[in-house]
């Protein structure tokens, strides 16, 4: 029985292992540019790691990358399907329905994507505060995509508070560091974030205020 069980642990680390290797090679090359060992790599990875909602949404990054929008909005439903909570995700695909010039689509995936960040039963926000900022970007791209005034306004005026709490966290992770500039960039990439999140999240709120 350990054997067996050390024969198990050494082939997940196996495939977690070479799956992790193909997917940095794929991105390196989506970077690079040749598409062809991209996709090649993409696919090796898709047979060692079939169910992974990650992998979709690389490989929907890099078929928009690659210009083809009907390949990405496919690749990221699939990625939202098998992580119907995951919201990057599903930010993702609302965006590529947007580029697709699917607009119906793309405001009932907004929509969505606001109806799930605001769940209490999900308690997203204990695991991840940057669902505020995810959850304003639905909000504006809702606002500007419906027809429907009363619902841009909410939309908008729902929007404000997020991103005020969003950069409230961020002063605070700064503040933690203190006056130098390096410990506040080490401490703001202790949380997957840099620089330009703060000014992203700035220009958000601007667009959300300008439209009050």
């Amino acid at each position: 029985m350990a054997r067996a069980a050390g024969d198990y642990d050494r082939a997940v680390a196996w495939w977690s292992g070479n799956a992790a290797a193909l997917e940095q090679r794929a991105a390196a090359a989506v970077a690079r540019g040749p598409e062809r060992a991209a996709r090649a790599d993409y696919a090796r990875v898709e047979a060692l790691r079939p169910f992974s909602a990650r992998l979709r949404y690389r490989r929907a990054a890099a078929e928009e990358r690659w210009g083809r929008l009907d390949e990405a909005v496919a690749e990221s439903a699939r990625g939202v399907a098998l992580s119907p909570l995951n919201l990057q995700s599903r930010g993702q695909l609302a965006a590529l329905l947007e580029a697709a010039d699917r607009p119906v689509e793309a405001l009932t995936a907004y929509r969505e994507l606001d109806r799930l960040a605001t769940s209490p039963a999900l308690q997203i926000r204990a695991l991840d505060f940057q669902v505020d900022t995810i959850q304003a970007q639905a909000l504006l791209r809702l606002a500007a995509l419906t027809g429907d005034a009363a619902e841009a306004a909410d939309a908008r005026a729902r929007a404000v508070p997020l991103l005020e709490a969003y950069l409230a966290t961020i002063d605070e992770i700064e503040a933690s560091a203190g006056d130098d500039r390096e410990l506040r960039a080490e401490a703001l990439a202790a949380r997957g974030l840099t620089p330009e999140d703060r000014a992203r999240a700035e220009r958000l709120l601007a667009e959300a205020q300008a439209s009050d």
